[in-house]
């Protein structure tokens, strides 16, 4: 079964989204950023892709090394990969402006709680 990975910043939007304190909020937010201080790194800095030809298959390939991590897989895999990849970058751009845009309707609105009319 795939895992699923979520951001802290998605996972604090539906703790807001269902309206929890923001003090478990904070509290939350201090302990995700104490377990990823602790957690082991990949070295994402360190990735490099390669291309190989199976010498026994005949069929391509392609090497993928994140930081000691190192996997063999087939082209259609590695296309499927790429396209995940984009696909999360894309992800993460547009949960960005869903974050500016709410903060600006906000900032016109109100924050919740307080109304700026009558």
């Amino acid at each position: 079964m795939p895992q699923h990975l979520i951001s802290v910043d998605e996972v604090v939007a539906m703790l807001e989204t269902i309206g929890a304190a923001k003090e478990t909020i904070r509290r939350f937010r201090q302990q995700a950023d104490g377990v990823l201080a602790v957690r082991p790194s990949l070295g994402d800095e360190h990735v490099i892709v390669s291309s190989f030809y199976g010498a026994h298959t005949g069929d391509p390939g392609v090497n993928l090394e994140v930081g000691a991590a190192r996997l063999q897989m087939s082209v259609q895999h590695a296309k499927k990969i790429g396209l995940d990849l984009i696909a999360g970058a894309e992800a993460a751009i547009s949960e960005r402006a869903s974050h500016v845009l709410l903060d600006l309707r906000e900032l016109r609105q109100g924050t919740r709680g307080t109304s700026w009319g009558s």
